[in-house]
């Protein structure tokens, strides 16, 4: 009888240290728990942590897409960090640079693809226009948006300033841009998505596994505008634990963060039984049975 009384304590105090743990690892940065694309939403520049060194920061949700041929020839848009947008305001852009132009403050975006079920993660860079100058063969100059081989590399326009009176305006010998990357998610199938910022370098993460390595040309801007989700036209979807993290995670914390999934029935019930019972959820296991 002791022994049972025993283990039932050791439950209930293992239960209790899960439970705080999670909560206060959550309290360090933004999460939400839901957040479907039929509703426009806003969190205030005030109430994100910055990053902690006031450049790099990591992002994770999983994201689930009901219909992708709604609003199919635009840019949906699904989340961004920047410029500032109304909740009525329409986006139906279906040229991507026009787009930047109007949305030229993105830290980060994401935006899904026309016609396609890819997302593009976007981020306003800053270049110094001399850096066309550094690059020594033709290939590597190319590879530079804003520069062009003749002979030496130079700058496309040399006169051009590309920037937006929502980025700060601190040096003229600077060129803004926004650089992206793209990455394929699967229709009607949950999937984890995660990036880490650190300095020029992206690493995306695939449900749990590194995607894909990317390298800024130009230097990524963090902004101290509002993060907006669901913009008309959105997609049809929804995001679940959403993370912004104000510091470059580990891949084990991704890897955590992927195990840890949400208890909605568009996952199997046995699937999330399980699940929370190997990690101690007990709540959460109960509650399995009726969602």
């Amino acid at each position: 009888m002791n022994i049972i009384i025993i283990l039932v304590i050791l439950i209930i105090l293992i239960t209790l240290v899960v439970y705080f743990y999670n909560k206060n690892k959550y309290s360090t940065y933004l999460y939400l728990e839901r957040q479907d694309s039929n509703k426009p939403y806003k969190i205030l520049d005030e109430d994100i942590i910055k990053p902690t060194d006031g450049y790099n920061y990591s992002m994770a949700f999983f994201i689930f897409l009901n219909d992708y041929s709604e609003n199919f020839n635009y840019w949906r848009h699904i989340l961004h960090k920047g410029n500032e947008l109304k909740s009525t305001d329409l986006l139906d852009y279906t040229d991507w640079n026009e787009l930047t132009q109007d949305i030229s403050n993105q830290s980060p975006g994401i935006w899904m693809v026309p016609k396609s079920t890819k997302l593009r993660l976007s981020f306003t860079t800053e270049t110094n226009k001399h850096t066309c100058n550094l690059n020594n063969t033709k290939i590597d100059c190319n590879n530079h948006l804003n520069c062009k081989w003749n002979g030496k590399c130079i700058l496309k326009d040399e006169h051009a300033i590309y920037m937006n009176e929502s980025i700060p305006i601190t040096n003229i010998e600077m060129i803004y841009d926004v650089e992206y990357l793209d990455i394929e998610i699967p229709y009607k199938k949950m999937t984890h998505i995660s990036f880490i910022l650190e300095n020029k370098i992206l690493n995306v993460y695939f449900n749990g596994k590194l995607k894909k390595i990317h390298k800024f040309r130009g230097d990524p801007i963090i902004n101290n505008n509002n993060l907006f989700f669901n913009q008309q036209n959105s997609f049809n979807g929804t995001l679940f634990n959403f993370n912004y993290i104000p510091y470059e995670i580990s891949s084990e914390q991704v890897k955590e963060m992927t195990i840890d999934i949400p208890n909605i029935s568009y996952i199997p019930k046995k699937t999330r039984f399980y699940n929370f019972i190997k990690r101690l959820k007990f709540k959460e296991a109960i509650q399995s049975f009726f969602i």
